[in-house]
């Protein structure tokens, strides 16, 4: 389900994604928004679904990896560690769930280098920002880390990712309203048209509440 595309280690051009947000699975939607809430109930019930839309153990524990950047280290190994238990019941009860597939390994890749290209394609945008040459650290970390190594790893397609990224954004209320739109924005640039951002939207609602939803529509 992920997309195909990844990174080469010789940075050949290529797009970050090859699927459109309209075939992206809505169900990575409920499952980032209770990993970053810490709702372990709905997050139960948020891998049945998403297992039973197609995706693999593969992709979700991809998709909660993901939210490390979003959510910080401690609520994603939490995520995790749900994820793997419910797993486990599930296979106690006689279910085989697929793994699918591992990322392709890019050896002595150039990270930062992709990650700086990524972020270009992905935001349409100058990568180079003051608040970078301020904190380089975080220069580093956010396109050798998240846009490069992250995003690279191709069992999870950039449509996905931006997904959980909404998801993971919109648990944490006003206070990233600007981080929400810059990854609206992605997802448009993605290609996501008004129908399908309206899907998107009623996906988030279904899972965080009308309050949650209106505070995305409105940012």
């Amino acid at each position: 389900m992920a997309g195909k595309s990844g990174f080469t280690a010789n940075r050949q051009a290529r797009r970050p994604n090859q699927r459109q947000p309209e075939t992206c699975p809505l169900a990575l939607i409920p499952l980032a928004y209770a990993v970053a809430t810490g709702d372990t109930t709905q997050l139960d019930t948020a891998v049945d679904q998403g297992l039973a839309a197609g995706l693999t153990i593969s992709e979700l524990t991809e998709a909660i990896s993901h939210q490390f950047a979003y959510i910080g280290a401690p609520k994603t190994l939490n995520g995790v560690a749900a994820l793997q238990k419910r797993l486990e019941v599930r296979k106690a009860q006689g279910i085989s769930d697929p793994q699918g597939k591992s990322a392709t390994d890019l050896g002595n890749a150039d990270y930062y280098a992709l990650g700086t290209q990524t972020l270009a394609e992905l935001s349409q945008a100058p990568t180079s920002r003051p608040i970078f040459d301020f904190a380089p650290a975080l220069d580093y970390a956010i396109k050798a880390q998240l846009f490069g190594y992250q995003f690279s790893r191709d069992n999870l397609g950039a449509p996905e990712r931006e997904l959980v990224t909404l998801a993971s954004l919109a648990a944490q209320g006003k206070a990233v309203n600007s981080q929400l739109r810059s990854h609206l924005r992605v997802l448009k640039n993605l290609g996501a048209g008004d129908e399908q951002l309206a899907q998107i939207l009623a996906a988030l609602e279904k899972a965080a509440g009308k309050a949650v939803a209106e505070n995305v529509r409105t940012v």
